[in-house]
């Protein structure tokens, strides 16, 4: 719900909030940093101008690896490579002034949203869409339409090729007159490839979260600028507090597991000494049980909210601000992208991003949508290009998640 042309007041907060951050900040209003031509930076010098240092950047007429062919899509190569996939669009409501993320959803396919974008519908949009998980609860890289066109681009490119991808998103829409995103910001990293159409970005240092409306209560902006609110704390990393020690616990559970189906098979097969093998894995597992249940015994008993504060309950997302970026009496950063450009934004950057497409020309049957293509990645916490993070978590999860099919076998970074 914008408000245009409130004055921007400071927000009462529960309580104060740490700011802890050490990136880029933006002194007075002016363009976003650019690179221009079509060789690709080094990947070691991308992450240390840009990355390390918390600074959005646009990349002029640049793919993020040569093995990228997204950009050579359009509605009929959509269509007849995922046409059946099963996709949710939203659909704008009509007289809400900030335009879609307000909107209804509906679940149709693919096939539906091209014909509908073909005929010059504007108030279809698909936005991100629910992966899934897979059997052991991880949760898919991929979601529809893209786990149909995988052979189009690399999971890991090359420009952030040690940042560890969160999940990967394609948007599609149409309109002639531009319609917003809302002034929001995102808690990863995000690599925003312009496939067709136009964009025009607002942008906000996280240096100033405190101070924005956003719905949810902020209370830590860590150095690298990720944003935490009240009851969701977590580390720099975008990882739980206690994520180190979970997954070394998931990891012994499941080589547990491991052994005690091992042993059962040696005691199918009559081998000496497997009764034994047999008593002890089914005790260890039953040991390592024990504790996991102890430990949600334990988190269940304490304070829900992880610090304290009481929980803001909202409606709309709490990274989200409840007016738009006109109205944000603050010294932003402002950029437009076309067909064929990129832009990096560090997460916690708040951001407002106007989509619109031209007209349809009366001398071409072509249609006008818009089209953009996004990674968004784990934000790093440390300035290290080959270590960009402080502990392996995200490096160690990626790697089971290839392992267990999540995600195709080419997914390992080469650094």
């Amino acid at each position: 719900m914008a408000h245009d042309g409130a004055p921007m007041k400071k927000r009462k907060r529960e309580r104060s909030a740490s700011n802890q951050y050490q990136g880029t900040t933006v002194e007075s209003t002016g363009p976003v940093i650019e690179e221009r031509g079509e060789k690709r930076p080094e990947a070691d010098t991308f992450f240390r101008k840009y990355v390390a240092e918390r600074t959005p950047v646009v990349l002029r007429k640049c793919v993020p690896d040569d093995a990228f062919r997204a950009n050579q899509w359009n509605l009929p190569r959509l269509k007849e490579k995922a046409g059946e996939v099963d996709v949710r669009v939203e659909l704008r409501t009509a007289g809400k002034e900030r335009g879609f993320g307000e909107g209804n959803f509906i679940h149709t396919n693919l096939a539906a949203l091209v014909d509908q974008l073909a005929a010059g519908e504007q108030k279809w949009y698909m936005t991100t869409q629910d992966a899934g998980e897979n059997d052991e609860g991880r949760p898919a890289l991929l979601g529809p339409p893209l786990n149909a066109l995988r052979e189009d681009f690399p999971l890991r490119p090359e420009l952030l090729r040690t940042l560890v991808p969160s999940t990967l998103n394609v948007w599609m829409g149409s309109s002639t007159t531009g319609t917003s995103s809302g002034l929001h910001h995102d808690q990863h990293d995000n690599l925003y490839c312009l496939l067709q159409g136009r964009k025009e970005f607002k942008l906000f240092s996280p240096n100033n979260a405190i101070v924005m409306p956003t719905y949810g209560d902020v209370v830590h902006i860590h150095p690298n600028g990720r944003i935490n609110y009240a009851g969701c704390p977590t580390r720099a990393d975008g990882a739980t507090l206690d994520a180190d020690e979970q997954w070394k616990a998931a990891c012994k559970q499941r080589k547990a597991e491991e052994e005690l189906a091992d042993a059962e098979k040696a005691l199918e097969q009559g081998k000496e000494g497997a009764e034994q093998r047999l008593a002890e894995a089914e005790q260890n597992l039953e040991s390592l049980l024990d504790e996991a249940l102890d430990q949600e015994a334990f988190s269940a008993g304490t304070d829900e909210e992880g610090d304290g504060t009481e929980i803001h309950t909202a409606k709309e997302p709490e990274h989200f601000c409840d007016r738009n970026s006109e109205s944000i009496d603050l010294p932003y950063l402002h950029c437009t992208l076309h067909p064929g450009d990129m832009l990096y934004l560090p997460a916690g950057w708040f951001h407002e991003v106007y989509s619109s497409n031209p007209h349809r020309s009366a001398d071409t049957a072509e249609a006008s949508y818009h089209m953009a293509f996004n990674y968004w990645f784990h934000p790093p916490d440390t300035k290290e290009f080959h270590h960009p993070y402080e502990s392996t978590y995200w490096e160690e999860e990626w790697t089971e998640r290839c392992v267990s099919g999540v995600v195709q076998p080419d997914c390992t970074a080469t650094v």
